[in-house]
């Protein structure tokens, strides 16, 4: 398990590397090099030797456009070095004295493949090495004197801070790729049927390992019974899962002493000891503004959690503050004010998700007792009574026994009682393999879940049946489940409180038409891909229509 979780967490941090777009480096390479080719043939001021270099590297940058579109594992382990091959290139040059300013221009290309695909520090390593190959190059190709001392300052600095822009250019890029690579993780692991405290568990550990973080910590206000659960991941303990614990009072106080509906970034002095201030950031994500009016209980929640610096934000769900959620670490420069508004859409895709998977375990297990309950009058009113026949029988064999008037027709009437028993029992039985429930009774099925669903959600649910109509079991199976998948986007989606679930039979096709009735607010019509693929396994057809009061229909055909 811990090497799996490794595994797992090295896959999140090396998002960015499967991102890098490998053949737009490769193709301005190779437009660089002609390029410099072009400029080297021209002034041809050191004869063919002099061109060499440049011919070589023309031909090197053809090879590796080439192999990066057919070759993407040996890619993967040239891409991590190829910006200090450039460099080293470049170097060749100006050993050879071949220098113009087209040389010093193309000494940003290193710098600019760095840059998209290391991030910062290896392109500011490169910028400064470009400098000073950038100084080399006008050291060789101009004669000494006071002018050349004038110059090579200048170009080396400029080239050090174009080489810094890109840098942070490229740093933010890679930083917004694996946030909406992450994003899309998200979205994957976050299945229903999986359950809550799954969902949960593996977001917490995904936000932990991307921001390399040492503990991320979920605070959450239980709305049916009012206590305050924590959840927790912990660095080398990606593979333990605990669970929600209920926390005192007394430190759920503290850990929710940060305003609801207020982001917080707080950071340690840079030394200990009193030495220096602390950088804390509130900003009130109702509002719209910052404030640092909540140092001092921050301070106090660094202490608690042991952490030089951390990140928290507010659990929010339809406008209900929830919780927080904690991020620490042990380094003090380590969360930006941008990571406040991630961390937010993280939670703002996961928690419906986790609603629609509590609502769904809930009617599960509803469901189930349902199913217990009538087991259990299936049982009373039918299996169990020729046995207490059976009972009454015994008894009055016994009497007879002890009388000496025992006959062979008390014997046969408790054996008929037997066997009419166990053909019962397995009548019920067979009954419960196969019983003819909602999988066949679809109109049935349909508006128990609609009243079960309308009950927990607060949507009101209308259900018609245009006229009678049969269809075998599966095809009721697979109308229910879409018939669901619809009901449960309307709650995610929207904000309506009333809908309708319609079922006809006309000409030969089963037509399901689930409606949004709107609130009033014009939102736009989309229709779900699983709606769509469902009805495409089945032969059928799916589409949206716009209704009324800003509302929409899902309308499903099957043929039958």
């Amino acid at each position: 398990m811990p090497n799996q979780s490794r595994s797992r967490v090295a896959k999140i941090r090396s998002i960015d590397t499967r991102m890098t777009p490998t053949r737009m480096i490769a193709a301005t390479r190779l437009m660089v090099s002609a390029t410099l080719l072009v400029v080297a043939v021209v002034k041809n001021q050191s004869g063919a030797l002099g061109c060499l270099p440049v011919l070589l590297y023309t031909g090197y940058s053809a090879i590796v456009y080439t192999v990066s579109r057919r070759q993407r594992r040996f890619m993967k382990v040239l891409s991590p070095r190829e910006h200090w091959i450039d460099l080293g290139w470049f170097a060749s040059f100006a050993a050879c004295a071949q220098i113009s300013p087209a040389f010093q221009l193309g000494l940003l290309f290193p710098v600019l493949a760095a840059a998209i695909r290391a991030g910062f520090r290896t392109a500011l390593l490169v910028s400064v090495a470009s400098a000073i190959l950038c100084a080399a190059f006008e050291m060789a190709g101009s004669p000494a004197g006071a002018g050349v001392r004038l110059q090579i300052p200048v170009c080396g600095a400029t080239l050090l801070v174009l080489g810094y822009t890109l840098a942070r250019w490229g740093s933010f890029e890679i930083r917004l790729k694996r946030r909406l690579e992450f994003l899309a993780e998200a979205a994957k692991i976050s299945n229903p049927r999986l359950g809550a405290e799954h969902i949960f568990d593996s977001m917490m550990e995904r936000l932990r390992a991307f921001y390399d973080a040492e503990i991320c910590l979920l605070v959450l206000k239980e709305t049916e019974s009012g206590e305050v659960t924590l959840r927790r991941s912990d660095r080398g303990k990606a593979a333990i899962t605990t669970g929600p614990k209920r926390i005192p009072q007394d430190l759920a106080s503290q850990l929710l002493d940060v305003p609801p509906g207020s982001a917080a970034i707080y950071r340690s002095p840079a030394a200990k000891r009193g030495v220096g201030h602390a950088y804390y950031r509130e900003y009130s994500m109702t509002e719209g503004r910052g404030s640092t009016e909540g140092r001092g209980p921050s301070e106090k929640i660094a202490a608690a959690l042991d952490a030089d610096s951390f990140i928290s934000v507010p659990v929010v769900y339809r406008g209900m503050s929830l919780g927080r959620l904690f991020l620490t670490s042990g380094r003090r420069q380590k969360f930006e004010d941008s990571d406040m508004y991630f961390i937010l859409q993280v939670i703002e895709q996961v928690m419906p998700i986790v609603d629609n998977a509590r609502l769904v375990d809930r009617l599960i297990l509803e469901a189930a007792a349902e199913d217990r309950r009538k087991i259990a009058r299936d049982l009373h009113d039918g299996v169990i009574q020729p046995y207490i026949g059976i009972r009454i029988g015994l008894d009055t064999l016994r009497r007879k026994a002890d009388a000496g008037d025992l006959g062979s027709e008390d014997i046969n009437l408790l054996i008929e009682m037997s066997e009419r028993g166990l053909s019962d029992l397995r009548r019920f039985v067979s009954a419960l393999k196969n019983r003819p429930d909602h999988r066949t009774d679809l109109p049935s099925a349909v508006r128990q879940f609609a009243k079960r669903f309308g009950d927990a959600t607060g949507i009101s649910i209308q259900v018609d049946v245009e006229n009678d109509f049969s269809i075998s079991s599966r095809m009721a199976a697979e109308a229910f489940l879409l018939i669901r998948e619809g009901l449960s986007n309307i709650r995610r989606h929207t904000q309506s409180t009333n809908a309708r679930v319609g079922l006809a039979c006309p000409n030969g096709e089963l037509e399901l038409r689930i409606e949004d009735l709107g609130n009033g607010c014009q939102t736009e019509p989309f229709l779900p891909r699983s709606i769509t693929e469902r009805a495409k396994a089945l032969g059928g057809r799916s589409k949206v229509e716009p209704g009324l009061n800003g509302g929409s229909s899902v309308i499903v055909q099957v043929p039958l």
